[in-house]
């Protein structure tokens, strides 16, 4: 009866002991897993903030040729406005010299009349 008693005893103590190490051992898988998920997770909200980053990155860079876009769009109807200002003076330049031309005439006519008029006495 006590060698029975040992022998369930030991194999008690034995299946004890087994079930200790494999509790140790699925501890130590549970804590390997938590750790590898943990750096998972860093990994992932790191990629994710590089995410977000170029994102902005992105946007700020669409805003600034949506407002280079805006400023090139302006500068040809100024450029436009310009040349046909440009074309409007040529025309005027063009006019006034014709009618300098012109009253230069007639005051080369009224000279001469003047001169005329003073060595004969009649218009």
């Amino acid at each position: 009866f006590l060698l029975k008693t040992n022998n369930t005893n030991n194999t008690r103590t034995q299946e004890s002991r087994e079930i200790q190490m494999a509790n140790n051992r699925y501890n130590d898988v549970r804590s390997n897993t938590i750790e590898e998920q943990q750096r998972l997770i860093n990994k992932l909200e790191d990629e994710n903030r590089q995410q977000k980053d170029m994102i902005t990155s992105l946007l700020a860079k669409e805003q600034e040729w949506q407002m280079l876009k805006y400023v090139k769009e302006k500068l040809q109807e100024t450029n436009e406005k310009l040349e046909i200002t440009d074309k409007n003076n040529k025309e005027e330049i063009i006019r006034l010299r014709i009618l300098c031309k012109h009253l230069q005439t007639q005051l080369n006519e009224n000279i001469n009349l003047m001169l005329n008029y003073k060595r004969h006495g009649e218009p």
